[in-house]
């Protein structure tokens, strides 16, 4: 009985079976796997290489996220130019409103009379604002109806059914069937009220019980008036009907809030067109004065002219001016009116003009220019002051709103916090990676780019730069440690990967921020001025390189193509496009701007200073370039080195594969022979056995 190890059952890729040893006793298969894992050697050494290689790459791009993380905590910081300053933190800005009044009495917090948001765009400064009026919506209601569920001519208490037509409503056209109830009339308005050609009046109920209801009918925006800004027709009198216009349709049967514009004062300015006096005791006294008051445009030409006498009484120059023909025919007029606190003497002109007093009649009635009133259609206002939106809650006639817009300095401090928190990560993982345990001398296992001369020369250039400081700005503040953001002390530290982040001393940022915020600025930003205002700044690059003498540009203008046609710089070159100048070449290549005269201009100088955050910014935007930059270049290499790597491989295995399959037929072929002469020395002995059994 043969034994059979089915372990050693072999199947070829031609469908052949055969056991290993089964003719020799030798395991063959063994013997196979041997000879082809010591030829294996060379495979497992590049499969060794391309899991290193794979690990290097995962840690470069860690490398590489830490790095475009250090290059975004820079993008407000550097000096960014866009046209609403958004890119720039430093220019920021924040508002804080208080409200006072004059007569003493207590004034409402500014919180609820107005709202007030800044962008980067408004001016630092103080604005004060007195609301008068707040803008209100034009509102109409109809007469009640007495349901919900019954058609509308029921619901009025008329014949079933008997309200059908048309009302037109900014010239859209609004059927009203006679089955409708008051709110299908009131969803067929809302639906007109939609899309591009909405009506911009808005349709709701009010029910004052269950048996008394009202439609009314809004205009979405306040200061327009229904009939007047937004077109009302009733060709078949159903508002009539409705009881939302008087009998004729002449007048609104229930004007319920007339529409009104926002009225306000704004930082002081004041009313060349009218005049008022200080309130006085009576208009009837003698005013003791005798002169002249002359009125003139604001040109300063001549309107006209007026005498009075000692004898005159408030209310005789306010009947000599009204009376005057030359002053009335320049639309000036005055009037005196009176009220709980006397008499005042007010003068108006259809323009703004000037008054001159020969004596003291002015002065004692303490005549002056009234404070100008401003005039908005809606309660957010926008284009008062530039880069403010003020939203109008409740007027408070005496209350005077003071709005301080300041330099956001919080909102900057977070920002260089940001840039030390990216900075110091990135700082970490390059200390990781390149140095070693000062214990053992070693660097750590997983410092998988040890030695590595990209990271190291990442390394260098980050030092020097965030090391070596600002370039052309005031020596007081050309450094960043001299704003409290300093190296932290090596020597002292208990983790390697510490050594040269960087530490903040916030007293010393905060005291920096608070008294030379513009120092702080230009030890980050680049900074550009031009000694023509003309000479705006667009754009620029890390190629810029300050000059203590700064760079001339000479201008020739075409002014007959409206373009500039030449250029002429003191050091290297310049093209145009139109009006847009690309400096090219030399010390101040990289800068675009842009010229808004029409003019030649001679001699233009362009001073800038560059910032740490600058050069640091445009130094990561090298590093990081996807072509040629130092990190693209080392992953390149190291994905070059795995794919010639996989290629060999993989050819290496094809060809140990079918070598494997030769010498495994030869042992195959060489177990079949075997087999054959066992078997014939078996057959021998059987008859030699047979032959000496015989005798």
């Amino acid at each position: 009985m043969v034994d059979l190890n089915l372990n050693s059952l072999q199947v070829s890729e031609d469908g052949r079976i055969s056991f290993s040893g089964l003719g020799s006793g030798i395991d063959f298969e063994a013997a196979v796997d041997g000879i082809i894992a010591a030829k294996r050697v060379p495979i497992d050494r590049l499969e060794a290489k391309i899991e290193t290689n794979q690990s290097k790459l995962t840690a470069l791009q860690t490398v590489r996220s830490l790095t475009v993380g250090l290059q975004e905590s820079l993008q407000s910081l550097h000096g960014a130019v866009s046209f609403d300053q958004s890119t720039d933190l430093f220019a920021a800005k924040q508002a804080f409103a208080s409200a006072s009044r004059e007569d003493g009495g207590g004034a409402s917090s500014p919180a609820n009379l107005m709202g007030v948001a800044v962008t980067s765009n408004a001016a630092s400064g103080t604005h004060t604002i007195e609301l008068l009026q707040t803008a209100r919506a034009h509102r109409i209601g109809s007469a009640s109806f007495n349901g919900l569920d019954s058609d509308i001519g029921t619901a009025r208490g008329q014949a079933a059914e008997s309200i059908s037509g048309d009302i037109e409503i900014a010239g859209a056209t609004i059927p009203v069937l006679a089955t409708d109830t008051l709110p299908d009339l009131v969803d067929r308005i809302n639906n007109a009220n939609s899309g591009d050609d909405a009506t911009g009046v808005s349709a709701s109920i009010v029910s004052t019980s269950e048996t008394e209801h009202f439609l009314v009918l809004t205009a979405d925006e306040t200061g327009q008036t229904i009939g007047t800004d937004i077109a009302l027709n009733d060709p078949n009198s159903i508002l009539e009907d409705l009881g939302v216009l008087t009998s004729g349709g002449a007048s609104f049967a229930n004007e319920l809030q007339s529409a009104q514009k926002a009225r306000f004062h704004a930082d002081g300015l004041l009313d060349g067109a009218n005049y008022s006096s200080v309130a006085q005791a009576d208009s009837v006294t003698a005013l003791g004065e005798a002169g002249t008051l002359t009125f003139n445009d604001t040109s300063g030409a001549l309107i006209g002219t007026l005498v009075y006498s000692a004898t005159d009484t408030m209310d005789d120059i306010a009947a000599a001016i009204a009376g005057d023909g030359t002053l009335s025919a320049a639309g000036i007029s005055a009037s005196v009116s009176a009220d709980g606190t006397g008499s005042t003497l007010q003068i108006s002109g259809s323009s703004s003009f000037n008054i001159e007093d020969s004596s003291g009649l002015i002065s004692a009635l303490g005549v002056a220019k009234d404070d100008l009133v401003i005039e908005r259609s809606s309660n957010t206002v926008s284009d008062l002051f530039d880069g403010v939106t003020l939203t109008l809650f409740q007027a408070e006639v005496g209350t005077t709103i003071s709005v301080d817009v300041e330099r956001d300095l919080s909102n900057v401090k977070t920002g260089i916090a940001n840039f030390i928190t990216s900075y110091n990560e990135l700082r970490q993982e390059l200390n990781f990676q390149l140095n070693v345990d000062p214990t053992s001398g070693a660097p750590d296992e997983d410092a998988v780019l040890f030695g590595n001369s990209a990271l190291e020369e990442m390394d260098r250039r980050l030092e020097a730069i965030v090391g070596g400081g600002a370039d052309g700005v005031s020596s007081a503040f050309s450094v960043l440690a001299q704003i409290g953001i300093d190296f932290i002390a090596n020597g002292d530290l208990e983790d390697p990967t510490l050594r040269d982040t960087l530490e903040l001393n916030e007293e010393q940022l905060d005291e920096a921020l608070l008294n030379n915020l513009d120092d702080v600025q230009k030890l980050f930003q680049f900074d550009f001025a031009a000694s023509d205002p003309r000479v705006v700044l667009l754009g620029f690059d890390g190629n810029s390189t300050h000059s203590a003498a700064g760079y001339t540009m000479d201008i020739d203008y075409d002014e007959g193509g409206g373009a500039i046609n030449s250029l002429t710089m003191s050091d290297g070159a310049a093209t145009a496009d139109g009006n847009t100048i690309t400096i090219d070449s030399g010390g101040a290549k990289g800068l675009r701007l842009f010229y808004s005269g029409d003019t030649d201009l001679s001699g233009v100088t362009l001073d800038f200073t560059v910032g740490v955050g600058a050069k640091l910014f445009f130094d990561i935007g090298e590093i990081l370039e996807a072509d040629g930059g130092v990190i693209a270049s080392e992953a390149d290499s190291l994905t070059g080195q795995n794919e010639l790597a996989e290629e060999r491989t993989v050819s290496m295995l094809d060809r140990l594969e079918r070598e494997r399959e030769s010498v495994l037929n030869k042992f195959i072929r060489m177990e079949a022979a075997l087999a054959s002469m066992n078997q014939t020395l078996a057959q021998v002995r059987q008859i030699t056995e047979a032959m000496f059994q015989d005798r």
